[in-house]
Order: C-alpha cells, then sequence, then structure tokens
C-alpha cells in the first residue's frame, strides 16, 4: 500500500470513529433523560396513589401510564439515535464530519474534506483533467496537518453535562423522597404490586355450604353461610340459575346460632352461589358453591299385551299407560315395554301376588294383606330410555314397576296396577235323554242326549258302562269307556247319542250301569271333569 493510501484510510477510519463517539453520546444523553422522566413520573404517580389508596385496578391503570410514559420517552429521546446505532437509519456522511472537523481547525476549513475527495483520483492519470501529481501533493500536505489534529473536537459535551446533572438530580430527589417520606414509599411498592391487595385484613372470615351437591328436582335446598372472627350483621348472597347472566342478591342475618340460612323450598334448575360481606374498598368473599339438579326417572309410556293361553282361543288385549290393569287366565302372558324421560341402567318388574289366590271373573278388589302376600321381582332388559319384558299370570295381586338411573336415583311412587287371575271353571255336564232307568228294545239301541258346558271348551267326552247284573256272565268289577265325538270349540253343546249295545254283546236280562264324563281342555292347571 502507498503512503498516500494509508494516510487517506487513516483519516477515513478517525472520522468514523469520531462519528461513532457522537452516536454512542447520543444515545446516552436520551437514555439518561428517559430515566429522568421516568423517575419524575414514578414519583408523580406514587404521590397520587398515597392520597387515593386506589383498589387493584385504580393501580393497574397507574402502572400501565408509567410503562406508556417511559416507553414514549425512550422513543423520543432515544429513538433516532439507536435506530442510527444499529444502522436502521443514515448516519452522518465521511464528508460531512470532515467539514465539521475543518470547520473547528482554521488551518483546515475544507481543505480536508477536499483532499480526501482527490485522494482517489492520484491514480487515475488525467482521467477526470486532474493531475495525479498535483492531487497526490494537495492531499499529502493536508493529511500531514490534519493527523495530529483531534477530530473529537466537534462532540458537544453539553448536552450530555445537562442530562447527566438531570437525570442526577432527578435520581437524588427520588431516592431523598423514598428514602424519607414513607407513605410515598408505600403507595410506589402497591403500584409496583399492582395486582395485590393492600387492605388491611379483615377480621373475620366466611365460608358456604353446600360446595357442591346434587338434588333432584323439587326438593329443598338449604344454604349455610358461617363466619369465623367478628362477624359482620349481614351477608348477601349471590345465586344466578342454570343460563341465568346476573345473581341476583339476598341479604342474610344470622340466626341464634350465628348462621346465616337461605331455604330454596323447591329446587327447580342447577345453581352457583357465593356470599360476600362487604371490607375496605372491597369485599370478604366465600368460595363459590354449586347445587346440579337431576330429575328423578319417571315412565313416560307404558305399552305391552296380555296373551291368553293357546287353548282359551281369546283375542290378544293391548295395554297402555291408562289401561294397564291386567285381568286375564291363569297362565296368560303379559309383555310390557316402557319408555322412561332419562336414560336407565335397571328396571324391574315387582308382582306382589295374595297366597290362595283364586280370582274369579267377578273379582275386582285384590287385598293388600301383606302377611298374606309374596312378591316376585322380575328383571327387564333396558337399552337406554327403553326396556322391557314379560311376566306369566298366576295369581291375583298388583304389580309395579321401579326404574334406576345412573345416579342411583329411583322412580318416585310408583303407580301399582291391578292383576285378576281368571280361572277356568270346571265343566258341567247333564244327561237329558234318558231321565231314568231305561230298558232297550230287540234292537239294543239307547237314544242319548248329552247336555256339556264349559268355560273355554272341552278334551272329550266318555260315556263309562259295567255289566251289573246277568244270568249268563258275572258282574263287572270297572267301568269300560267309550269317546262320544263333540266339538272342542264350542263352550255349549247338546250332544245326541245313540248307543248301539250289540257293539257289547248285550243279552237279555242284563243289567248295565252308566254315566257320562265331561273334560275340559285346561292346559295350565289340568284338565278338569264333571259326571
Amino acid at each position: 500500500m502507498n503512503n498516500y493510501q494509508q494516510l487517506h484510510s487513516e483519516l477515513i477510519n478517525k472520522l468514523a470513529a469520531t462519528r461513532r463517539k457522537e452516536l454512542l453520546q447520543n444515545l446516552l444523553v436520551g437514555v439518561m433523560n428517559t430515566a429522568s422522566t421516568s423517575l419524575l413520573t414514578m414519583l408523580l404517580l406514587a404521590g397520587i396513589e398515597s392520597f387515593a389508596h386506589g383498589d387493584t385496578t385504580f393501580r393497574t391503570i397507574l402502572a400501565c401510564v408509567w410503562l406508556a410514559i417511559t416507553a414514549g420517552a425512550f422513543l423520543f429521546f432515544s429513538g433516532e439515535s439507536l435506530a442510527q446505532v444499529v444502522s436502521l437509519k443514515q448516519v452522518p456522511s465521511i464528508d460531512t464530519m470532515a467539514l465539521r472537523v475543518g470547520n473547528v481547525y482554521s488551518d483546515l476549513r475544507d481543505t480536508l474534506c477536499n483532499a480526501l475527495q482527490l485522494a482517489p483520483l492520484a491514480d487515475a492519470n488525467s482521467a477526470y483533467g486532474v493531475s495525479s501529481s498535483l492531487a497526490l501533493a494537495t492531499f499529502e500536505t493536508v493529511a500531514s496537518r490534519a493527523r495530529t489534529k483531534d477530530f473529537d473536537v466537534v462532540i458537544s459535551r453539553k448536552e450530555l453535562k445537562r442530562s447527566m446533572v438531570f437525570f442526577l438530580s432527578s435520581l437524588a430527589i427520588t431516592a431523598g423522597i423514598l428514602g424519607f417520606v414513607t407513605p410515598v414509599n408505600s403507595a410506589l411498592n402497591r403500584i409496583v404490586h399492582y395486582n395485590e391487595s393492600f387492605l388491611p385484613l379483615a377480621p373475620f372470615t366466611l365460608s358456604i355450604e353446600p360446595k357442591t351437591s346434587a338434588k333432584l328436582r323439587g326438593e329443598k335446598v338449604r344454604i349455610s353461610v358461617r363466619a369465623t372472627g367478628i362477624a359482620p350483621e349481614t351477608v348477601t348472597l349471590l345465586v344466578k340459575e342454570e343460563q341465568q347472566e346476573n345473581y341476583d342478591s339476598y341479604t342474610l342475618r344470622q340466626d341464634s346460632m350465628g348462621v346465616y340460612h337461605y331455604e330454596i323450598p323447591t329446587i327447580k334448575r342447577s345453581i352457583e352461589f357465593y356470599a360476600e360481606s362487604p371490607w375496605v374498598g372491597g369485599a370478604v368473599t366465600t368460595e363459590h358453591g354449586t347445587v346440579t339438579v337431576t330429575d328423578r326417572p319417571i315412565i313416560r309410556s307404558l305399552s305391552g299385551r296380555v296373551t291368553s293361553p293357546a287353548y282359551s282361543r281369546l283375542a290378544a288385549r293391548e295395554l297402555n299407560e291408562q289401561s294397564a290393569d291386567v285381568t286375564a287366565l291363569r297362565g296368560s302372558q303379559v309383555e310390557l315395554q316402557v319408555l322412561a324421560n332419562k336414560d336407565i341402567t335397571s328396571a324391574e318388574i315387582y308382582i306382589v301376588q295374595q297366597k290362595n289366590s283364586f280370582a274369579s271373573a267377578s273379582d275386582t278388589t285384590v287385598q293388600q294383606d301383606k302377611q298374606t302376600a309374596d312378591t316376585t321381582k322380575i328383571t327387564l332388559k333396558t337399552e337406554g330410555r327403553k326396556a322391557a319384558g314379560s311376566f306369566s299370570v298366576r295369581a291375583s295381586g298388583e304389580y309395579y314397576i321401579v326404574m334406576q338411573d345412573q345416579n342411583k336415583q329411583q322412580n318416585a311412587e310408583p303407580i301399582h296396577y291391578k292383576i285378576v287371575a281368571l280361572t277356568d271353571g270346571a265343566p258341567t255336564i247333564a244327561l237329558l235323554e234318558p231321565t231314568a232307568d231305561a230298558q232297550v228294545s230287540e234292537q239294543a239301541q239307547l237314544p242319548m242326549k248329552i247336555a256339556i258346558t264349559d268355560d273355554y271348551g272341552f278334551s272329550h267326552l266318555k260315556l263309562y258302562y259295567k255289566l251289573s247284573e246277568s244270568r249268563y256272565a258275572a258282574p263287572s268289577k270297572n267301568f269300560t269307556a267309550i269317546n262320544i265325538p263333540i266339538s272342542q270349540s264350542e263352550i255349549a253343546q247338546e250332544i245326541p247319542y245313540l248307543w248301539n249295545l250289540n257293539a257289547i254283546n248285550i243279552s237279555p236280562g242284563d243289567r248295565y250301569e252308566f254315566y257320562c264324563e265331561i273334560t275340559d281342555n285346561d292346559q295350565i292347571t289340568g284338565p278338569k271333569s264333571a259326571k
């Protein structure tokens, strides 16, 4: 590197260093001015708080004002300098710095700036119409005078001194006031901890019951508030129902036991609540309590069918919640379907049967004698809100349905429905012809007419006979049966029958005993007969 090039670089670096020192000094001045503004603002806001004794909201506003003024002061006093230091904003050029230095020294003036501009032309020969030797000579002459000069003289120290005095004065005033004026010091502490409460402790605390509770819709709810310490004369209970936006307030007074009570005779919706009592610009409050209201399971609809035994040939009968009493033949099957108001986890049919109960079709009531009653439980199949099952009619009595939900709550006071178990009576039979002892002719045929009746039909009709007296044979010990054709479905019939005694080899003078026996078709308790 040539000598003039080294001198040129040296002057450029020296001017750049002076420029950087000036920028850093300007930034320092701005920071001190910002700090002074922040300290004085802090004192002013602390003085306001020392008189106001504001709540957390008020102190939050003061803290925000303090931060906003401090941030604004920093942008105002230091924003431009900081932008130049970090190269976000253009800084003064080297030529500008050279002119400022030249203005300080009378033997330089604007020659320093001109020399710096001529130096690059020394190697350019005459391309710019300037003699390179003349340019080099001029540069070396100016550079030799400038290299011994102190370029930092262009940096003014007045603003730095003024800002430092302002800052030190603000710091001293702040330290003095905070050190000797306790209320202001306390106020500043409250502003710094703006979200904390600095109220004096209340001489009492409040607690509330229940914290959490589950109640059935329509039940009574009792809320109790207790005070520990010097209890206030009244407390305010705030209650809101589910989906209600604002709380309803109730003023409560102590009872003889020192407890504040509030009762809801019949709760309808879930509620949230808490209690409070005023104290020095605020309030002493309890924790929040909740009461969750649930419904008991209830039967929304009941349907079913009563199917009589097949032998009775009776049509099935439908059941519903308005007509769910069962009057049916013993052995009938009762199918039930239940729809509840909510999901259920279990359901049972309880059947209370009367011992020795043989109700007839004319029975209209069932005696409720617990000492002579048997209870049978039948579990229903459940799915969501539905339950289904069946039972068989065995005896008169009553039935009711018990359901249980996920909270193990059962339907209250289930409706009891009657069961009247009808019995299939014994059949009746009458011999219409002959009406007395009869003699047969030589044809040995006896015309007969038999009347039979039953509730639901017949199984068979038989004619029983035995030889009781004869000149040709010994009397029979046992009766012999002959089937007489009948209609099994008709419940009242007159059966004509011609008994051909030739088939049994009757002889003159033989004497026979006979009778007819009818059997019904009861497949539940067993066939019954009459003769």
